[in-house]
């Protein structure tokens, strides 16, 4: 299986369990000097997590690499058509007390500042830094856009 393959079948993945996702609460804060932080937390039954939780994982790495953009000296490394790989999304990824952790400041000149955590139970929390609201990944992994990886060629 090529990398793309591979992404093509987390995302997949991610697509099968997306209209089951609810939202259970959001956390916006702004902070002086401009900064902010987001905060959401998810639910998809629990029998699902087993079989959709990397796809998942994968889809919301690919969905705040494509919004990301370059802060400070990090626009040297910045390239507009660049893509967030299977080998970015596993240097970001561990497996600790019983949970799965994604977490992601800079990739190759874009600030993603996410991190993702996946519980056994369903239970799913996404926070960001400097990343404005982002309840519009879910909405893309519910279907309301088409979902599709960075920079895809087809």
């Amino acid at each position: 299986m090529t990398e793309r393959k591979a992404g093509y079948w987390l995302i997949e993945q991610a697509s099968l369990i997306g209209p089951e996702i609810k939202i259970t609460a959001t956390d916006f804060e702004t902070f002086s000097g401009g900064g902010s932080r987001c905060k959401i937390a998810l639910q998809v039954p629990e029998g699902d997590i087993e079989w959709c939780a990397y796809g998942l994982v994968y889809a919301l790495a690919v969905l705040s690499f494509g919004d990301a953009r370059p802060r400070g000296l990090s626009d040297i490394e910045f390239d507009k058509e660049d893509e967030f790989h299977v080998v970015d999304y596993f240097e970001c990824l561990r497996y600790e007390y019983g949970q799965i952790y994604f977490s992601a400041d800079y990739v190759r000149g874009r600030c993603m500042k996410t991190h993702i955590s996946v519980k056994q139970n369903g239970n799913i929390t996404i926070e960001t830094v400097n990343r404005g609201d982002i309840k519009r990944w879910i909405d893309k992994l519910r279907g309301k856009k088409l979902l599709n990886l960075v920079g895809n060629e087809q």
